[in-house]
C-alpha cells in the first residue's frame, strides 16, 4: 500500500507468520526460520525514492521457555533527514 510519512511517499509492507511460512515453501523448504512467537506481525514503510526505511513496527508474542508470557512491541520512525541543524562530530 502506498502511504505518505513525515511528507514521504512510502510504501508499505506487512509481514506475518503466514507470510514468512509461506516464502519459507517457495524457498523449498530448506530456510530454517528458527523458534519464532506464536503471533507475530512486522510493518516497513520504504520510501518510494531509493527504498530507505521510513518506518517500522515489529510486534510479537508468545511463551518464553519457562511458559511464562513475553510479549513485545518496537517502533521505529525515521524523520529529519540530511537537516543541517543535525551534527555529528567524530571522536576525539
Amino acid at each position: 500500500d502506498k502511504e505518505t510519512v513525515n511528507d514521504i511517499e512510502a510504501v508499505h509492507y506487512h509481514l506475518d507468520k503466514a507470510d514468512l511460512t509461506l516464502l519459507q515453501d517457495l524457498l523449498g523448504g530448506t530456510e530454517d526460520l528458527g523458534e519464532l512467537p506464536e503471533e507475530f506481525k512486522i510493518d516497513v514503510w520504504l520510501a518510494e525514492d531509493g527504498n530507505w526505511p521510513v518506518r517500522m513496527n515489529f510486534e510479537a508474542s508468545g511463551k518464553d521457555e519457562q511458559g511464562q508470557p513475553l510479549s513485545f512491541d518496537i517502533f521505529i520512525e525515521f524523520k529529519d533527514f540530511n537537516d543541517k541543524s543535525i551534527k555529528i562530530e567524530p571522536p576525539t
